[in-house]
């Protein structure tokens, strides 16, 4: 019974949201709902990826060619009321990521990002990682809009019996949608990891 019970987790109360936030965590969990039982080569959900590329101005052909990881996260912003004068809508994670920075340090924009020893992330912002074994800084994509990375859309914060966490819903992961959760720490900050380190969060002020 110990053992079960270790795997119990007890949601927190629910951050008060905005409606744009709400509706981002709202949009991300009915892609999830929908299609993550499903690949990426399925004809159906393929049609649903061609919806996403079409956010960027991209027609594709095929599903399963190029990544649409980023696609998936511009898809979601702007399906919550989001332009493309607050949110640069990209097939690169780096590229929002970029303008999002320029946004923190020029004071201005609804979307600002913040390291993550900065900033403790909430329903409605996007956490940032690496995805290869090459270590992109906060500091190196201020400066570089073009670096293979990651990020999914929190949908929700939690504590278990292990620790706080963040849950996120992210798209191309294992060829679907799909939720996974991000270690915080005590005081909510994440908890950063050796292996493909988290580089930002997003925070949404829309």
């Amino acid at each position: 019974m110990p053992f079960l019970f270790a795997f119990l987790a007890f949601t927190m109360p629910p951050d008060t949201l905005t409606p744009y936030a709400r509706k981002l965590v709202s949009t991300a969990m009915a892609e999830h709902a929908v299609y993550h039982r499903v690949k990426e080569t399925d004809p159906v959900f393929c049609g649903q990826i061609k919806k996403y590329w079409q956010v960027v101005g991209t027609n594709v052909t095929e599903c399963v060619t190029d990544p649409w990881s980023a696609v998936f996260v511009s898809y979601c912003v702007k399906a919550a009321g989001a332009t493309s004068d607050e949110f640069r809508f990209a097939d690169a994670h780096s590229q929002f990521v970029y303008q999002a920075i320029r946004n923190t340090d020029r004071g201005e924009g609804v979307f600002r990002a913040l390291p993550v020893t900065a900033y403790a992330p909430r329903p409605g912002d996007i956490i940032q990682a690496n995805r290869t074994k090459r270590r992109i800084s906060f500091e190196h994509a201020r400066k570089d809009s073009s670096y293979a990375s990651h990020s999914v859309i929190v949908v929700r914060t939690g504590k278990s019996l292990f620790g706080k966490y963040a849950e996120t819903i992210g798209g191309n992961e294992r060829d679907t949608v799909r939720k996974s959760r991000v270690k915080l720490r005590k005081n909510g900050l994440i908890k950063q990891r050796k292996r493909k380190p988290y580089i930002c969060v997003i925070k949404t002020l829309k």
